[in-house]
């Protein structure tokens, strides 16, 4: 398990999951796929075209290949294509444990990192602590849906532990089903809808055996990052799932 610091960026949560080695570069096609999406200047991009194709560059050589063929390129793009040829670098990398699956919060610094990212039930679950209550029906319509919610944690808990294709496809069901409810309580109810937004990432979950950093090798590695935590998660999560996140 990785801890980062609130503020953080992009490139700090990957050295976390680098442990704090040396910061390297690539400029492939992943760098110009995650780049594409920026709206880079034509200008910038011909000029991105004259560093090193495929080879993986230190920090000094990439900024001195930046100062000479980037030079006008203003801090945000420069930033961007430091950030894209970090990530690219490190998805690439073949002597070092690459992440494969990312368990974390929903913070926007944590998503595109790794391949997949994988929404962690506790921390959505704190969304819902965080909701407030201001009449006796909003606290009975919390407290009703939260006692269905964490009830699926553990079913889902269970899963882990002995999964078969027949309840994978129960809980896809069940998920459907507890998060299409409707209670009245609009800051509930909007709540709710966020996390059924996220259900691919939020079913990626439950498909994770070990919930922790490893040391496996780099096609199988998973590790979960608590953006902005410095507890330790597994007190936290047998601390939510005892007393519940609704009192």
């Amino acid at each position: 398990m990785a801890h980062t610091q609130p503020g953080e960026d992009r490139l700090a949560t990957l050295d976390s999951l680098r442990n704090n080695r040396p910061r390297r570069y690539r400029s492939n096609a992943d760098a110009e796929a995650v780049l594409q999406q920026r709206g880079l200047s034509a200008g910038v991009q011909r000029n991105l075209a004259q560093l090193p194709w495929d080879t993986v560059l230190d920090e000094p050589t990439l900024t001195q290949l930046l100062d000479a063929h980037l030079s006008d390129a203003g801090p945000t793009p420069r930033g961007w294509i430091v950030e894209a040829l970090a990530l690219a670098a490190y998805r690439a990398a073949t002597d070092e444990p690459v992440v494969q699956v990312l368990l974390s919060d929903d913070a926007p610094r944590l998503s595109g990192i790794c391949a997949e990212h994988a929404l962690c039930w506790v921390h959505d679950g704190r969304h819902y602590k965080k909701l407030r209550r201001r009449v006796a029906l909003h606290y009975e319509a919390l407290r009703a849906f939260l006692q269905d919610y964490w009830a699926f944690s553990r079913e889902l808990r269970a899963y882990q532990e002995a999964p078969t294709a027949t309840e994978r496809a129960r809980l896809a069901a069940r998920f459907d089903d507890l998060f299409a409810t409707v209670t009245g309580y609009d800051a509930l109810d909007d709540r709710i809808a966020k996390t059924r937004a996220r259900r691919r990432s939020c079913c990626r979950y439950w498909r994770i055996q070990n919930s922790h950093c490893t040391t496996m090798r780099p096609s199988q590695a998973v590790a979960h990052v608590c953006a902005g935590v410095t507890s330790v998660l597994g007190r936290e999560r047998r601390r939510v799932h005892e007393r519940g996140m609704w009192g």
